[in-house]
């Protein structure tokens, strides 16, 4: 199976509705969690909170831990 293309995009502007335009063309989007607050479960993060609720594609939410594998 090959592999697809990666792209990166840059943008300005209110990063939420950046990153849900991006997703208009895109087949997943990877947004990647701070992970600083306390109520992780009620505080998800404004940006991965709205892309995920309005994304046009399937979104993967990615919390970096300091666990190793």
């Amino acid at each position: 199976m090959p592999l697809e293309t990666l792209e990166t995009l840059v943008a300005e502007g209110d990063p939420t509705a950046s990153v849900v335009e991006a997703s208009k063309d895109a087949d997943l989007l990877v947004l990647g969690l701070r992970g600083r607050s306390p109520f992780a479960g009620l505080l998800l993060g404004s940006v991965s909170q709205g892309a995920a609720a309005n994304a046009h594609c399937p979104v993967v939410l990615v919390k970096l831990t300091d666990q190793p594998d």
